[in-house]
């Protein structure tokens, strides 16, 4: 389309060029006749018909642009969503009689800013697992780990979150967990705790969440980013497993990006 306007506008700059010169037309007037014909084309040939390079720049432009859109929206739906939850926390500890509509109330407003603060987490994590820029799947998984932690109830002493080091989860935590889900016995984990549903009302990240991380460290130039991976497949496994409810379980697409992100890491060993 843009081809066919470029020909047209220098169909018109020969047109006013060679044209049959008009009585009384003066040189002023033909050369601005052919000024105005020239700068169309300029525009044209330059907006029009971009390189790919410039293209390609322009669309990470347009993704850096709405995933700092989506971070804002992110840090407000959270001071929201914690002001609301610090107002219904009070309102239980008050000693002013409320009736029990009234608190009902306090309560479904703050679980409404929380599901607020779901989507709006889903998505920064999306935009951001898109960006080109250092540690950009370190700043997604950190936004999922945050997400998670919104249920107090969730149990955060899991070993396949990753610590300033990184992953440092063992072959027989995994074996534990492994173990666990086959014999589906909460308690042969080693950890105290049964099998629950999150109740409050509070949304969890679903599949897109974790597969929008998973995305974001196969392109990333992590040298262990394999690692990473895997450490968020188990821990998916483990959230699924303790809360089936609320986490989905790995699926083949899940595994699949696992196995990309190693035959993409650099790391020698993948393992330290």
């Amino acid at each position: 389309m843009n081809k066919m306007k470029l020909t047209s506008n220098l169909s018109q700059l020969s047109a006013t060029v060679f044209q049959p010169r008009e009585p009384g037309l003066t040189f002023q007037a033909l050369t601005s006749k052919f000024d105005h014909s020239l700068h169309l084309t300029r525009h044209f040939s330059t907006s029009g018909l971009q390189s790919p390079e410039d293209e390609e720049a322009t669309t990470y432009d347009s993704v850096t642009a709405r995933a700092n859109v989506k971070t804002t929206v992110l840090n407000d739906a959270k001071r929201v969503a914690d002001q609301a939850k610090a107002i219904y926390q009070s309102s239980k500890r008050s000693t002013t009689e409320l009736s029990p509509e009234s608190l009902e109330n306090i309560r479904n407003n703050w679980i409404e800013k929380e599901v607020e603060l779901a989507d709006a987490y889903s998505k920064a994590i999306k935009y951001i697992a898109r960006l080109r820029t250092k540690d950009v799947a370190r700043k997604a998984q950190l936004l999922l780990d945050d997400m998670i932690s919104r249920h107090e109830s969730v149990q955060e002493e899991s070993t396949f979150l990753p610590g300033h080091d990184g992953p440092q989860f063992s072959e027989r935590t995994v074996f534990d967990l492994l173990n666990a889900i086959e014999e589906d016995n909460p308690h042969s984990s080693g950890k105290d705790i049964v099998a629950v549903s999150l109740r409050n009302g509070i949304p969890v990240p679903d599949m897109k969440d974790f597969s929008n991380v998973l995305h974001s460290w196969a392109s990333s130039k992590v040298k262990r980013k394999g690692v990473y991976s895997e450490s968020l497949l188990y821990r998916m496994m483990e959230l699924g497993y303790f809360y089936p409810e609320n986490f989905p379980m790995p699926d083949s697409k899940t595994f699949g990006l696992v196995i990309k992100c190693y035959a993409g890491s650099t790391c020698k060993y993948n393992n330290v």
